[in-house]
């Protein structure tokens, strides 16, 4: 029994350790998939469609963005989030000396809580970069060249309520999709300079077809 109880003890806390370590995991990717999104967007004058959406499509969102980032590491441009992360690192070790070491009640506590105020903020510097980093490099790429042709054919009624450059450009095979749910598509015309939100039911058909 008394040998038992501190294999326990370390299970529960290794248990305890590895909950506390997935919940933040969960609210960092979740407001890294937030800033992702809305950096996105908001390139294009869009507006999240999704809002509604369950937290954990924001939390998919954002542990992509992350990997993405990270995969694109030997970009100049994607290595923004460094400085924060390299900064929050010390704030942290200094918060932790300064708990374990200082003597003084008022300089420990004060200089601990002064160091962790600054490892959260720097952390959400981390996290904020990783998402407009990856929505910058989202961006780029949905104005450049197109891998895939759209093709769509749309209901008669939307003759009447869209512009004819939309039916124009999609003649034309260049039109791109930003941004898709179940009722909404967001269309961007081959210029990049107008996009088109066409409600799901004004599309008959949605065809998909690998440029050469």
């Amino acid at each position: 029994m008394d040998e038992k109880a501190p294999r326990r003890g370390a299970f529960q806390r290794l248990l305890e350790s590895l909950t506390l370590l997935s919940l933040l995991a969960a609210v960092s990717f979740y407001l890294v998939g937030r800033v992702f999104i809305a950096g996105f967007l908001g390139a294009f004058g869009q507006v999240d469609l999704n809002a509604g959406r369950g937290w954990e499509v924001d939390v998919f969102q954002g542990f992509a963005a992350t990997l993405n980032t990270l995969a694109h590491f030997d970009q100049p441009g994607m290595r923004g989030w460094i400085p924060f992360a390299l900064l929050a690192l010390l704030a942290g070790l200094g918060a932790r000396a300064a708990y374990r070491r200082l003597q003084r009640p008022w300089l420990r506590w004060g200089l601990t809580l002064l160091l962790g105020y600054l490892t959260l903020v720097l952390y959400l510097g981390v996290l904020l970069r990783l998402g407009n980093l990856w929505a910058e490099e989202t961006v780029r790429q949905a104005r450049g060249p197109a891998r895939t042709r759209h093709h769509f054919v749309f209901a008669d009624s939307a003759k009447g309520v869209f512009p004819d450059a939309l039916f124009k450009e999609n003649e034309g095979g260049g039109l791109k999709v930003i941004q898709e749910t179940p009722d909404f598509l967001v269309l961007l015309s081959p210029d990049n300079a107008r996009t088109y939100r066409v409600p799901a039911r004004e599309i008959r058909l949605h065809e998909i077809q690998l440029k050469p």
